[in-house]
């Protein structure tokens, strides 16, 4: 599955909705925004 063109993953840690414990993983996965933008940011306040 992607998302403007970038793969979408399930981070197998996430097991609620609004965790992000993937946020960065090997400096790889990042959240997306709605509009399908990449977050490079720390993940706290997400």
């Amino acid at each position: 599955m992607t998302l403007n063109g970038l793969p979408l993953y399930y981070y197998q840690q996430d097991k609620n909705p609004g965790d992000v414990l993937g946020q960065g993983v090997k400096d790889v996965w990042y959240l997306a925004t709605p509009a399908g933008e990449m977050i490079r940011t720390a993940a706290s306040g997400y």
